[in-house]
């Protein structure tokens, strides 16, 4: 058990045996610690040297895979604890918990998404929707998304979410791919071509029903009315226009008939919102619109 102190009288990197059976060691004082804390970003940054060997008891001892356990969190003296990671509490005595730590480790260049899909509606200007699968990744930060449409691609958009939701301003013939971003700021290689190719004709899908929403402008609570033709699975959600999940408003199944649902948009900013249905074979989108 490290402690890396910030004190105003002087830093402290001190060590402490923590055995199973609950009790602890005498506490080890490391000479000339090697620590600094920063808030020039804004947030608190915690910088500090830790020994590996296995020459002495207080140095990490990684594993044959050159591994070692981890576990954080912040005491703000004297009692004050929080910032668990990746534990939710002083689970000090479970280290099944702890995240992986891998001394040497590379860092790798990540996956490139996949399960890329396209869909678009048939409005002028068209509503392009599209889609992939988030990779295997422990740093992951964001995606780019880019569009050629005049004979290189450039970069479209941001996004943390697996999903980005275009209005396009004409119905020319466009290009997509999607790159993984890291913390470390690596880019993947492309992803699949995704084309928007409206002699193509994808247009709204059929989910077996009569969908209305209302009101559209809204101000807040927003109304949906969904008339099924016989009994099946669906699943209606909310989407920012960067296609983020906002929330769930309905997964489940629905006899046939009417059925009423709404979404309170309260504390969400003006703008654009869309409800997505899907009934697990097709989906269909309805452009909603956020009012003061």
């Amino acid at each position: 058990n490290y402690w890396a102190a910030y004190y105003a009288a002087g830093n402290e990197l001190k060590y402490r045996p923590i055995y199973n059976t609950g009790g602890v060691g005498t506490v080890f004082y490391l000479e000339n610690p090697q620590l600094e804390v920063s808030d020039a970003t804004g947030v608190i940054v915690y910088e500090f040297m830790i020994p590996v060997g296995d020459d002495e008891t207080w140095k990490i001892n990684p594993d044959e895979n050159n591994q070692s356990g981890m576990f954080l969190f912040v005491l703000d003296d004297p009692t004050n604890f929080d910032g668990y990671w990746p534990c939710q509490n002083l689970q000090i005595f479970e280290p099944a918990g702890y995240a992986t730590m891998t001394f040497g480790a590379e860092d790798e260049v990540p996956l490139a998404p996949e399960g890329t899909s396209i869909w678009w509606d048939s409005s002028v200007p068209p509503l392009i929707i599209l889609s992939w699968s988030q990779p295997d990744i422990n740093d992951f930060d964001h995606f780019n998304v880019y569009m050629n449409q005049s004979g290189s691609f450039e970069m479209l958009a941001e996004t943390e979410g697996s999903q980005l939701y275009y209005y396009a301003g004409d119905s020319e013939y466009k290009e997509f791919y999607v790159t993984t971003v890291d913390k470390a700021g690596n880019e993947s290689e492309a992803s699949a071509i995704m084309i928007f190719d409206i002699s193509i004709g994808i247009s709204d899908g059929d989910v077996n029903a009569e969908i209305a929403v209302y009101p559209n402008p809204a101000m807040q609570t927003v109304h949906f009315s969904l008339v099924n033709e016989k009994r099946s699975y669906y699943e209606l959600s909310i989407y920012d226009v960067a296609g983020n999940l906002l929330g769930e408003i309905f997964n489940g199944t629905l006899e046939k008939g009417s059925h009423q649902f709404s979404w309170n948009g309260a504390n969400t900013p003006t703008g654009i919102y869309f409800l997505r249905i899907n009934n697990g074979e097709t989906a269909v989108t309805r452009k909603i619109m956020r009012v003061q």
